[in-house]
């Protein structure tokens, strides 16, 4: 269930969406083996809550198993949200973690997760293949080259398919313009890079840029503006800390002397 702050993004290995008359379909496919006999078909429908309908199909003859999850959207107590695998209690790019187990995590008094499905291929170290924003916070870009199609959600629970780009940047107070090269990634040299909460608890990175702590004073949001604060501006300084609330922006060669000049 997802309450997004903008424009959700998610590409999905695990299940088709699909939308009709204001519905949202989830489609999970497991193949079985034709090698012994095969009793005959079955479809069983359950209502999982309001708004919220679960159809099991065991198809020996095809031979497929599915399970179709129908989600009413236009309920408004019904949300879809993006959730990434956690570390300890901190989500994080480099984490697994179990659907049932985020279901129950996310769970709370004024909040139930009645459905969870993987949303993207990912790495052995649980770092997502595609895109994924949460809480309209980016946890990592769109693949650029080739462009992939990609599933999210407006704020007004309408999904889409497409392909996307993102271009961010820091507009300073006198209106310079620092490019950011991506978020939660390598910085390499001419590069500015944004880490923010989700990439773990440090930036891993070497003494050869600047340093920026910046203090949000917006919510996050994409495609938007996020005003921020500097908090913190140290020079030749790596590996620094990335406390939950705030980004941090490292910048080397090129993008570290537009930093100096311009911050």
């Amino acid at each position: 269930m997802y309450r997004p702050n903008g424009r959700v993004t998610q590409q999905s290995k695990s299940f088709l969406p699909l939308r009709l008359n204001g519905r949202f379909f989830l489609l999970f496919f497991a193949f079985t083996s034709l090698a012994i006999p095969q009793p005959s078909d079955t479809v069983t429908t359950r209502i999982v809550a309001p708004g919220v309908k679960h159809t099991s199909m065991v198809l020996p003859s095809f031979p497929l198993t599915a399970n179709v999850v129908e989600v009413d959207l236009t309920n408004p107590l019904i949300s879809l949200e993006t959730v990434k695998a956690a570390a300890g209690s901190r989500e994080t790019l480099f984490a697994r973690e179990k659907t049932s187990s985020m279901a129950t995590r996310k769970t709370n008094e004024s909040f139930v997760a009645i459905c969870a499905v993987n949303g993207d291929f990912f790495e052995m170290n649980g770092m997502p293949v595609h895109i994924q924003i949460e809480n309209g916070e980016v946890l990592k870009e769109p693949v650029r080259l080739p462009v992939k199609s990609i599933f999210g959600m407006t704020g007004d629970k309408k999904p889409f398919i497409g392909r996307f780009s993102l271009t961010s940047k820091v507009v300073t107070r006198q209106d310079s313009t620092i490019y950011i090269e991506n978020i939660n990634d390598i910085c390499g040299s001419d590069q500015a890079i944004l880490f923010n909460k989700y990439y773990g608890e440090r930036t891993g990175t070497g003494l050869y840029g600047v340093v920026l702590q910046l203090h949000p004073i917006s919510g996050s949001i994409v495609n938007d503006t996020i005003k921020s604060v500097v908090d913190t501006l140290i020079d030749l300084s790596g590996n620094f800390k990335i406390p939950q609330d705030r980004f941090v922006l490292i910048a080397r060669g090129k993008a570290r002397g537009s930093v100096l000049r311009n911050v």
